[in-house]
């Protein structure tokens, strides 16, 4: 097993992943790098040395992805007959209740895979309009960025609104957590402009 937080660095032209790792000193290095048959826009960690990846202008929105480069269905889901373009959706896996969560921009919703059950949870809500990014936290509950908000929502694994927050940022596009679920780092994505990248401190997460 590789003890490492993952980072996800995209190149369109040949479909890879390059795995990153990032020591105590936040030094970053290269890993490895995986050639993949489709290409993806967002990775969470899976068990031991595989990942929940979401994929792009494919029906299989969310797979299993190796370090070898293996790739994997899930055959348990039933997703939409729709494809991705980048932007327009990201996943994360819950790995508490086996759960794969699928945001999708364009229809304002967030879309919750129960696996052991074979269910899907839609929710559409005013609270989380454009949902643009989803993160797992180590307790089991999720953070979402809310581009039509400008919020970042806090949710349980089965849908259920637990708080909002006020981030101060224009369009908050990605969204990670850190291992003991006390922080939590914003990044947006405004055309023209650079992009900001905010850490917050969450109290009693």
């Amino acid at each position: 097993m590789i003890h490492y937080i993952s980072l996800l660095l995209l190149f369109f032209s040949n479909c890879s992943i390059a795995l990153m790792s990032v020591d105590q000193q936040s030094n970053i290095s290269s890993v490895c790098t995986v050639t993949t048959t489709v290409q993806y826009f967002s990775i969470a960690r899976f068990e031991d040395d595989n990942f929940v990846v979401g994929a792009l202008n494919d029906k299989r929105h969310a797979r299993i992805l190796d370090v070898d480069g293996h790739e994997q269905d899930f055959e348990e889901m039933n997703f939409p007959c729709k494809k991705y373009k980048p932007g327009e959706s990201k996943c994360t896996y819950i790995r508490s209740s086996n759960t794969v969560v699928v945001t999708d921009v364009n229809d304002n919703s967030l879309n919750i895979y129960d696996i052991p059950a074979r269910r899907r949870i839609s929710i559409k809500d005013e609270k989380t309009q454009r949902p643009s990014d989803v993160c797992a936290c180590p307790d089991g509950t999720l953070f979402i960025t809310s581009l039509g908000t400008n919020t970042l929502i806090q949710m349980s694994s089965q849908g259920k609104f637990l708080k909002s927050l006020s981030v101060d940022m224009e369009n908050p596009f990605a969204v990670g957590v850190s291992q003991d679920g006390r922080k939590v780092a914003l990044a947006n994505d405004i055309v023209g402009e650079k992009t900001v990248l905010k850490v917050f401190l969450i109290k009693n997460v």
